[in-house]
This record gives C-alpha cells, sequence and structure tokens, in this order.
C-alpha cells in the first residue's frame, strides 16, 4: 500500500466530502498553522471553503488591539 503525504489523504477526504480540505487534515496541522497557510499547499482549482472556514469574522479577533480596548491601564 503506497504512503499517502497527509495533505493528500485530506485531499481525498475532502473530495469524498465536498468540503475543504483544510478542515479534512488532523488537528495537528489546523493547530499549528494558519488557514491561510494551509490553503496555499493544496492549490485547489477552485475553491469550496466557507467563510467560516477561513476563521473567525468578528473584528476582535483579528485585531490585536481591540482585544484590549476596554481593559483600563
Amino acid at each position: 500500500m503506497p504512503f499517502d503525504s497527509p495533505l493528500e489523504a485530506a485531499r481525498k477526504r475532502a473530495r469524498e466530502l465536498g468540503g475543504c480540505p483544510v478542515w479534512a487534515l488532523e488537528d495537528f496541522y489546523t493547530d499549528h498553522w494558519d488557514f491561510e497557510t494551509l490553503c496555499s499547499d493544496f492549490g485547489c482549482e477552485e475553491c469550496v471553503a466557507d467563510p467560516e472556514d477561513m476563521g473567525p469574522t468578528e473584528p476582535w479577533a483579528t485585531d490585536a488591539a481591540a482585544q484590549f480596548a476596554d481593559i483600563p491601564f
């Protein structure tokens, strides 16, 4: 049985499920790299990711300074 790389295995699972291959990766990858980095490794012909697949959209989640705006120093 030939060895599939983790990326190839995720690509196959995502095709079967009709989803984004980033979320078919094991937690080790998604816990250590951001969505954009992992996504760029796949080079999909067409993106099937939903906006929520790409991470939080709340302004506080992307702006570190805003997280602490209400905390008096």
